[in-house]
């Protein structure tokens, strides 16, 4: 079973994107403290700093960063523009960049 990681930086936006990704915030609550996500601090400025070359948008840098630091396998985001890119991929190689739906594809590859 993969651990789900997400930063903390990511956890306040994601509040703010719920209704995008039709979620509830008592579900998102419900996950936080049930320890189903682990939450780590946020990168520091030298870290996500080495990912801004990468990005049009400079604010999308800690989530590349925070996926490097949690040693993460797999990155999981809705962002088409700035994180679901070639770029971005190559960047992070062998982390895998994936959409939701392409994420929920490689997971019953997976298992």
């Amino acid at each position: 079973m993969p651990k789900l990681v997400i930063t903390e930086k990511i956890v306040l936006e994601m509040v703010t994107q719920l209704r995008k990704v039709r979620v509830q915030r008592k579900t998102l609550a419900h996950l936080l403290s049930s320890r189903t996500i682990r939450i780590i601090s946020t990168p520091n400025e030298e870290k996500i700093g080495k990912f801004l070359p990468v990005l049009d948008d400079p604010d999308d840098a800690h989530v590349l960063a925070g996926a490097v630091v949690a040693g993460a396998d797999v990155l999981v985001s809705l962002d088409k523009k700035h994180i679901l890119t070639p770029r971005v991929k190559r960047t992070l190689k062998p982390i895998e960049v994936l959409s939701p739906k392409d994420f929920w594809a490689w997971m019953e590859k997976s298992v």
